[in-house]
């Protein structure tokens, strides 16, 4: 799921939209923390979304190790996580 990413979801979080469209709750996790194409705009996100149908009470996103697909030549290290 992809937050603020690019102009195909038009920079929205598509996740909170698809949300309220059932009446549900959900938690980002991103993979990649980006920072925004242009100053003032939040950082740009990519990663696993979950829905549900019950309040998010506590969710966590933990840091692994990882090779990145944004970056030439990558090297194993932690991802670039946020906590929520």
């Amino acid at each position: 799921m992809d937050v603020h990413w690019g102009a195909r979801s038009n920079f929205a979080i598509r996740i909170e939209k698809i949300a309220q469209s059932f009446n549900m709750h959900y938690f980002i996790a991103p993979i990649y923390n980006l920072s925004p194409l242009q100053e003032g705009l939040p950082n740009r996100q990519f990663g696993v979304a979950i829905l549900s149908k019950y309040p998010v009470l506590k969710a966590e996103n933990l840091e692994i190790t990882r090779l990145s697909t944004q970056v030439a030549n990558p090297k194993p290290e932690l991802s670039q996580a946020v906590d929520s």
